[in-house]
């Protein structure tokens, strides 16, 4: 069986992306009511909610495509990782390289061969004679 898991981003990370989706709300609303918040404290508005006033629809598609685009470079971690049993047989992060077909299956045949009979899980590596590139 094969199945796949986002790898997780460091706690710091994931409140930067936090963080970052504020901001994003923030000026969502500063485009869309930011006037009349200046106008109920009684302030005129700053010359860049003018600016944003003018442009609401730019300001907006901005914040969102920005906003998101920095959000998922943040929370990218370029993880790889291919584990036999919860034993890491790959890893990206530690390699610094994407695997090749080859490079999996024969970590996979190494962890294989280093398990007791009782160890070793049911499924099998069928089919694989030798990979080339």
């Amino acid at each position: 069986m094969t199945s796949g898991e986002l790898y997780p981003a460091s706690p710091a990370r994931q409140y930067i992306a936090t963080a970052i989706s504020f901001v994003q709300l923030a000026v969502i609303a500063l485009c869309l009511g930011g006037h009349l918040l200046c106008q109920a404290i009684g302030i005129p508005s700053p010359d860049f909610l003018v600016a944003m006033q003018s442009n609401k629809v730019m300001w907006i598609i901005l914040a969102i495509f920005l906003g998101n685009a920095i959000s998922n470079a943040i929370l990218s971690t370029g993880a790889f990782e291919v584990e036999l049993d919860g034993r890491v047989v790959f890893s990206k992060l530690n390699s610094g390289r994407i695997p090749k077909s080859h490079d999996i299956v024969h970590a996979l045949r190494q962890e294989l061969g280093r398990m007791s009979n009782a160890e070793k899980p049911t499924a099998k590596l069928v089919g694989v004679t030798s990979m080339q590139e």
